[in-house]
Parts: C-alpha cells; structure tokens; sequence
C-alpha cells in the first residue's frame, strides 16, 4: 500500500480516501484529511464536508473543517449548502452572512472554523459577531475569533481583544495578542498589554513585548524590565520593541529617553549578545540604526565584529553611525581597523582613518601614515587630520 506522501504527490483522491474511511488510526486519518484539503477539487471537498458532520472522531472533525476554512469561496458554499440545506446563490457577502450564522451552530469545529473564514474574507459585518465569539464556552472558538479579528484589522475589536489577554486559556491570550500587533492601540491600550509582561507563559510576554512596541516612550519602562526576563527570547524581544519605541519618542525626548535606556542596559546581564542579535535579524532600519547607537553605548568588547561588519556592508547612515560606536570601543578597536586601512571601498578607509583620530590610540599612528598615501584626496586629508589629533591627544597625556 503505498504511503500517504506518495498518494499526495499523486494527487490520487480516492485512494486517500480509502485511508481516511478504513484506518483505524486517528492520526493517520487527521493527516489524510488535511492532504484532501491541500489537493483541493469537488470530490476531496465533499468528503471533507461529510467528516464535519458525521465522523465519531474530534480530532478529524476538527482537521476537516480546518481544511474547508481555508479553501475557496466555493469550498465554503459547498460546505454552507450542505449545513444549512439550502442553494447559495449571490456575491461574497451572500457567503458571508451564511458564516456569520455558523457562528452559532451547535458543533463548535463549525463554530470555530466559521471564524477563520470571515476573517480570511476580510468582511467589516463580520466584526460584531467574532466579537461576541470571543466569550464562546470553547477556547477553540475564541481563539478563531481572535485570530479573525486580527485578520479583518478593524480597530473596533480592540477594547475586546484587551479583555481576552486575562482569558483562562493560554492559547487564546496569545491570538489576542497576535492580533492586536495588527490594530491600531492608544496610551491606555498600551497600559492593559503591559500586564501581559507578568503573563507565566513565556510566549504570551514575548508577545506582548512586540506589541509594546507600538507604545512608544509610554512602554519604554516596562520594556526595559523585560529586558532582564529569564527567558532569552522574551530578552531578544523587548530589546528589539525598545529600539522601535526609541524611533517614535519625539525629538525634544528623545536624548533623555535614550539616556534611560542605555543607563538601564549597561547593567543588565548579556545585554551586547542580545543586542547583537536584534541587528543581525532586524528589518527596520530604524531598530538597526538604534542597535548601532548601542552597542556603542555598551561598549562591549562583543559589539566590536558586529560594528566592523556595518563599517563594510551598511548604508551610508548606518556606516557612520557604526564608525560612532566604534570610537567608543577605544583601544580595543585600533588592530582591527589597520586592517581596513586598505579596504576597497573609500569610505570605509576614510571613516577608519577618523575613527582612528577619535580614539586618539598612539600606536594609530603607524596605520594612519599608511592612509597618507591613499590614492583618494578624502582618505589622505582624512588621515592627516587625524595624525594631528593623535598626536596632540598623547602630547596631553605625556
């Protein structure tokens, strides 16, 4: 007999449906159902549509009407047709009004992926009745509610989905806040998400520390207690969220506040490793350019690969904001930058010279004479100034 990855490679529906019928395993028969769902055609959905309704089996039940929420508009109409016992005639939101009616079927797997379907749609109508599906009896049910909401991205769902971050079951806090990442939150929504820091689940405050970020200077204290979570990717997390809320501090703020933070993370534990990682994976290039800033701030003697590497490969800010911190990394820093003296890009050879004036190191003074040859007028001029500085720099402390 062969396997159910040969039969889904295949596409061979009716042998898959032997398997489903016949197996007495109810694993195996909840993965045939989910490889009817991904093949997809009439005869795979109306199967799945007579498991929903008539299998013994939870757990397949389940997987079928998963497989259907996420199928076209016909699966769905197929499926509708047969519950409700009528023909479906008419646009999307003849479909939707039929989903928003399933909310309320008996059979929570109905239920529960009827909530999955609206939000995939994307109907503004179906907004009030997921919110009412928040206070279902199945946490199933609430949490495809939620994860609907999130979906659709109305910011009327908000205030319900803050209620549902006090919910009993774990699943459902973290779909809570998964969608409100989505929605808009004001300075008071910001204050009920923070609680979720205390949150036992170490993925629920992981979470919410993302959605912090939107808090701007409002969550910055809360994000920098999370930053000494005993959980690495809580850390990594608030980290990142902390120098996204640094990007939305206004400008007549914002040395204060940054003034806060690198005062708090100088003393936390491992800091300049978790810093490192947000750089190394953030997208934005505001929380990139503010890793920088801090890792300079830090100073670190970790930080210092991670500087050079932006020194080479970073934008043009991003490179000046690297050769910043790398002036703070002092001494540690000057073998390093030699070896860029003879970098092929000239702005990097021009920014080590600087750097190198800034640090003020006396033994800069053998790789900065090499500079004065440079073939670039800016990387000579560069060099020159900063020999001056060495020099007068040592000449001071002698």
């Amino acid at each position: 007999m062969p396997s159910l990855y040969e039969l889904q490679k295949r596409k061979d529906v009716d042998a898959i449906i032997r398997i489903l019928r016949n197996s007495k395993n109810e694993a195996v028969r909840a993965r045939a159902v989910e490889i009817l769902g991904e093949i997809g055609g009439e005869r795979a959905i109306r199967e799945l549509i007579n498991v929903v309704i008539s299998d013994d089996s939870e757990m397949v039940k389940s997987s079928a009407a998963k497989s259907i929420a996420w199928a076209d508009e016909k699966a769905l109409k197929m499926f509708l047709e047969k519950i409700e016992g009528v023909k479906i005639k008419g646009a999307t939101w003849v479909l939707v009004n039929y989903l928003i009616k399933a909310l309320k079927s008996k059979d929570k797997n109905i239920r529960m992926h009827a909530a999955i379907a609206l939000g995939r749609i994307g109907d503004d109508r179906a907004v009030p009745h997921l919110i009412d599906a928040l206070n279902d009896k199945s946490p199933a049910v609430r949490r495809a509610a939620a994860i609907a909401l999130g979906m659709i991205g109305n910011n009327a769902a908000v205030d319900a989905l803050l209620k549902r971050l006090n919910d009993e079951d774990v699943e459902v806090r973290k779909a809570a806040l998964e969608s409100l990442t989505d929605l808009n939150l004001s300075k008071k929504d910001i204050e009920k998400v923070k609680e979720s820091l205390k949150d036992p689940d170490p993925r629920v405050r992981e979470l919410a520390a993302m959605v912090l970020e939107k808090g701007g200077e409002a969550a910055v204290e809360a994000l920098l207690e999370a930053i000494e979570d005993k959980v690495r990717e809580v850390r990594v997390t608030a980290t990142q969220s902390l120098l996204g809320c640094l990007a939305r501090v206004p400008v007549e703020r914002s040395e204060v506040i940054r003034k806060k933070v690198s005062d708090k993370m100088v003393k936390a534990k491992d800091v300049a490793e978790v810093v490192i990682e947000v750089l190394d994976k953030a997208e934005s290039g505001a929380i990139k350019k503010n890793a920088i800033w801090l890792l300079g701030q830090l100073g670190d003697p970790k930080g210092l690969e991670p500087l050079l590497k932006v020194l080479e490969r970073g934008t043009a800010d991003e490179k000046r904001l690297a050769a910043t911190s790398l002036v703070k990394m002092g001494s540690n820093a000057v073998d390093r930058l030699g070896e860029l003296i003879k970098h092929s890009d000239e702005e990097v050879r021009r920014l080590v010279c600087w750097i190198l004036g800034e640090i003020g190191d006396i033994r800069a003074k053998e790789i900065l004479n090499l500079a004065l040859e440079d073939p670039s007028d800016r990387v000579r001029s560069v060099a020159f100034q900063a020999i001056n500085k060495v020099e007068r720099f040592n000449r001071g402390i002698s």
